[in-house]
């Protein structure tokens, strides 16, 4: 199997880039294989519920190191999908503040997208 985790996927921002990729990993892939992609919610993805901010902590020499992604005033083009996440790292008064551009999803792209790469019985699972 392979797997794309933690949202990766999001760092495709166009269709060519998410095909592309998907066609490479089942080339790679054993007849039979799965591609797993691991993907935020579609309340996330959306931004249901208020949700708009993530963060989390890493523990790390000197320190931890805490992470920030995303925030309410993230600029969204609603035509290509793609949202200007902020992403915000702080450890021991040192704060490092970027712009990741990230893909927003729809369940029915990725499965036409993983259709069209050659994945047959594409399915979801988790708290949907």
């Amino acid at each position: 199997s392979a797997w794309l985790l933690l949202g990766s996927v999001g760092h495709l921002l166009t269709n060519d880039d998410a095909l592309r990729c998907f066609q490479r990993a089942k080339d790679a892939l054993k007849a039979g294989g799965t591609l797993i992609l691991e993907l935020p919610h579609p309340r996330e993805t959306f931004r249901l519920d208020g949700v708009s901010e993530d963060g989390w902590d890493v523990p790390f020499e000197g320190g931890d190191l805490r992470v920030r992604w995303g925030a309410e005033e993230d600029v969204f083009d609603p035509l290509t999908q793609v949202r200007q996440a902020s992403v915000v790292f702080e450890t021991a008064g040192t704060s490092i503040e970027d712009v990741v551009p990230t893909r927003e999803y729809t369940l029915q792209e990725l499965k036409l997208l993983s259709t069209a790469a050659g994945f047959v019985d594409v399915a979801t699972y988790g708290a949907l």
